[in-house]
């Protein structure tokens, strides 16, 4: 896709099979991570985020990052930009608003699902497998 009138990664495949392997290293080293994590204690809860803390982290967040390149490189050229800006800040907002609640959900469930070692080793390596697997897809 071209971004007004340059074509983001076409023109620089190199680049684009670098950010590639970034990806995946940074995957894998989050699937070594979970495999290698032990039972979290509930007993210790870590003070969470404020608003304005959770607000300056998105600054360092690979996620938003890896959201942003790929929002860039599949950006049509429009002549209205602040419309298409804003239009994906729409969308990006919506989206993170039901993976938040999604996760935020689903947190609560697991943490009285596994209570006991194995089941926490269980639950963790087979999330650290699935996500060595899909990170594959990133070369698709």
């Amino acid at each position: 896709m071209s971004y007004g009138g340059l074509d983001c990664f076409g023109s620089l495949p190199i680049v684009e099979t670098f950010l590639k392997f970034i990806a995946v290293g940074w995957i894998l080293y989050m699937v070594y991570g979970l495999w290698n994590t032990s039972v979290i204690s509930t007993a210790n809860h870590a003070r969470p985020m404020n608003f304005i803390e959770a607000v300056l982290f998105q600054r360092v967040n690979p996620k938003v990052w890896a959201g942003g390149f790929a929002a860039a490189s599949a950006h049509s050229s429009s002549p209205n930009m602040f419309g298409e800006a804003q239009r994906l800040v729409n969308v990006f907002s919506v989206v993170n608003l039901a993976v938040c609640l999604f996760w935020t959900s689903t947190g609560t469930l697991l943490r009285y699902l596994l209570t006991t070692r194995t089941a926490w080793m269980l639950f963790t390596r087979s999330v650290a497998t699935a996500l060595a697997g899909f990170s594959i897809m990133i070369f698709v």
